[in-house]
């Protein structure tokens, strides 16, 4: 065990590392960690992400970081708003294909689906596990899919929103479960992830666990995130998990 002391705390007036250029792929220096090391998110370590927080609590300001770190790299982000598109209207430019509501969300991700699915043939026709183990000239682009406040995807209102709430959710696990081999890596965010918005959510955050049961178990390597960290923009001071941030004051 190593313990380490200051004289101050680091996250008073946090130094945020100066990401130069696209840096790694999928490698997002997000902030600051509370020892003044900079905190990174790799998201082909930890592939699918879950930030969770009530309002003002930095979810925002996390969802920015990870949305401009990957920007200047060869990747395509896709973002899914269905609050309007007000959170993520800023990134618009960037984002390969943007939804604002329900329905362009699920033909979004209905269409993730299939990319996935192609690229599944692929590598099995090239008798590879994952698109890394193809050679680069035929490596597909990897796609990060933002998802900001995701119980507007699975609230029904009607009877008639019910199925439409259902193909969303099917829709949004089948990438959680393939996408980490196949370059298809999750942001999900909202105030609360529970079994009260419906089945797809327990099963997403179930796909989650299965994923940090691996990374702890040392079946695949992950980041030890530190239990309070400062993010480009705002200081967030947050209880972390392995690919699961619960922000709160």
């Amino acid at each position: 065990m190593r313990i380490a002391a200051s004289v101050t705390d680091p996250l008073a007036a946090p130094r945020l590392p100066k990401q130069r250029g696209p840096g790694h792929l999928l490698r997002v220096a997000a902030g600051a960690l509370e020892t003044g090391a900079a905190w990174v998110v790799d998201l082909r370590r930890v592939p699918h992400w879950l930030i969770v927080g009530a309002t003002r609590s930095g979810k925002s300001t996390l969802i920015n970081a990870l949305v401009a770190g990957p920007a200047p790299q060869p990747v395509a982000l896709v973002g899914i708003d269905c609050k309007g598109g007000m959170e993520l209207s800023l990134h618009e430019p960037r984002l390969s294909a943007p939804a604002t509501n329900r329905e362009q969300a699920v033909r979004l991700l209905a269409a993730l689906v299939d990319l996935t699915l192609d690229r599944m043939t692929v590598c099995r026709a090239a008798r590879v596990r994952n698109i890394w183990g193809l050679p680069e000239k035929q490596r597909a682009v990897p796609v990060v899919v933002i998802v900001d406040e995701i119980a507007e995807l699975f609230l029904v209102a009607s009877r008639n929103e019910k199925d439409e709430a259902q193909a969303a959710g099917t829709a949004l696990i089948r990438p959680a479960q393939l996408g980490a081999a196949l370059g298809v890596f999750l942001v999900v965010a909202g105030q609360r992830v529970g079994s009260d918005l419906g089945p797809g959510v327990s099963a997403l955050a179930g796909v989650r666990r299965s994923a940090l049961a691996q990374v702890q178990s040392g079946a695949a390597p992950g980041d030890r995130a530190h239990p309070r960290s400062a993010c480009r923009g705002g200081v967030v001071p947050a209880r972390c998990t392995v690919g699961r941030v619960s922000v709160c004051r």
